[in-house]
């Protein structure tokens, strides 16, 4: 028995036209259909567990009728953006056969610096995080002046990247004598096959090398974790276990990975979604935190959003936000402390709870005490599964010559090709 929902929008998955979907429930999953006059129907599932994604679209509450008046180009107000993206090169010092970018392909050439800034010069200051990413943007030889320039500007910035420039203390040195404080970090695992199936060479002393030099400088860190199951699926709990112990590690983000860009393993619309890392996560932590405490940290997040208005509580279907406090081996969901219940024996985690009270509204523009780990899950679209109206939610946006674009759309949509393409 098939369960139709009201229509949004997707697109083919051969040819990426923008078509209109049906979302449709089926089995206790969420699907995507969509009929493409020159590929045929198509029937893609967008959602494992549909009671979940119904759960969480309650709380995020996406405007859908918002997002699917618009062009793909212009779906998410500015006003709701939190980070705006740049991609400085398409070019990276690695092949890996996992890439979202599919870097070193075809792609048309970066903005120039002077393009760049004046771009950003148009964006309001205070609220919004400029990420620099590629490609690997480190490659970029203006790479130093682009942060003191975004920084001098009055913007957050944090750089994403596989850090292996980075692995000279002297460039290091220089990022951060510029302004650069946040390293958002790609870190798989701690075995060598992680990296071999993943990244295409065994880089495992390296990661751990570079991530030594980047703590010693002085970075507030962020791991970025692609996770494959049957490849480091089993590791989930050891990184977040390690996140507590590294030097500044401040957030751990999970990211099951997706068929976009670069898809050297052949993933299947049932690869990892959300709700398994989240399952993975309550196994590998001997249930320290379940899914439930997911839920529990929208239902907070979103009461503070609709108090404050402010951006960064805003809830998603895509992407779910854990603070954790604690040590390695004693660590609970900070959302907790909000539960009378649990509160008897929670005073040993004051410090970081005081610490959240007092920056609550610009909780990483400091520099974060250990004891509080951010843990995020994070599930991109791809072009088998891309649900226009929930990309309403995107708090990136990607900077690009014809304007500004919510990052799912830019990566199944338009990276590599103009905007001004005929999707749409």
């Amino acid at each position: 028995m098939v369960d139709e929902q009201p229509a949004t929008r997707s697109c083919c998955p051969q040819c990426r036209r923008v078509l209109p979907a049906a979302v449709q429930e089926s089995n206790g999953a969420v699907y995507l259909a969509v009929e493409c006059p020159e590929h045929g129907p198509a029937r893609m599932l967008y959602q494992k567990d549909a009671d979940f994604y119904h759960e969480a679209a309650r709380l995020a509450a996406p405007n859908h009728s918002f997002a699917e008046n618009r062009s793909p180009h212009n779906l998410v107000a500015l006003e709701n953006a939190r980070v705006v993206a740049v991609d400085l090169t398409p070019e990276c010092n690695l092949r890996c056969p996992m890439c979202y970018a599919s870097a070193n392909e075809s792609s048309p050439p970066p903005m120039t610096s002077e393009e760049i800034l004046s771009r950003l010069d148009k964006l309001p200051r205070k609220r919004l995080w400029i990420a620099l990413l590629g490609g690997e943007p480190t490659l970029r030889e203006d790479l130093p002046h682009l942060v003191r320039e975004i920084v001098r500007m009055g913007f957050r910035l944090k750089l994403v990247t596989n850090g292996l420039r980075l692995e000279d203390p002297a460039f290091a040195a220089e990022l951060k004598a510029q302004g650069l404080k946040w390293i958002m970090y790609q870190f798989d695992g701690f075995e060598r096959e992680i990296y071999v199936r993943l990244r295409g060479q065994d880089l495992l002393e390296r990661k751990l090398r570079i991530l030594d030099t980047l703590s010693r400088t002085g970075f507030q860190i962020s791991l970025a974790s692609m996770i494959v199951a049957g490849v480091n699926d089993h590791q989930v709990g050891e990184l977040i276990r390690f996140g507590f112990t590294a030097p500044n590690v401040r957030h751990i983000t999970l990211l099951p990975a997706s068929p976009i860009g670069r898809d050297g393993l052949g993933l299947a619309d049932e690869h990892l979604h959300a709700e398994d890392l989240m399952d993975l996560v309550a196994e590998q932590t001997g249930g320290r935190v379940q899914r439930a405490d997911w839920l529990a940290t929208m239902r907070f997040l979103g009461r503070l959003h609709r108090w404050t208005g402010h951006v960064d509580f805003q809830q998603r279907v895509c992407f779910f936000s854990m603070p954790l406090v604690g040590r390695a081996d004693d660590f609970v969901p900070a959302v907790w402390l909000t539960q009378p219940r649990r509160l008897p024996g929670m005073a040993r985690f004051a410090p970081q709870a005081w610490y959240m009270m007092k920056h609550l509204f610009a909780i990483d523009s400091h520099e974060m005490p250990q004891g509080l780990l951010y843990l995020c899950v994070e599930k991109l679209h791809s072009a088998r599964c891309l649900h226009i109206g929930d990309t309403a939610q995107c708090h990136t946006l990607y900077l690009t010559p014809d304007g500004l674009t919510p990052m799912c759309i830019y990566d199944v949509l338009f990276r590599g090709v103009s905007p001004s393409s005929e999707h749409g």
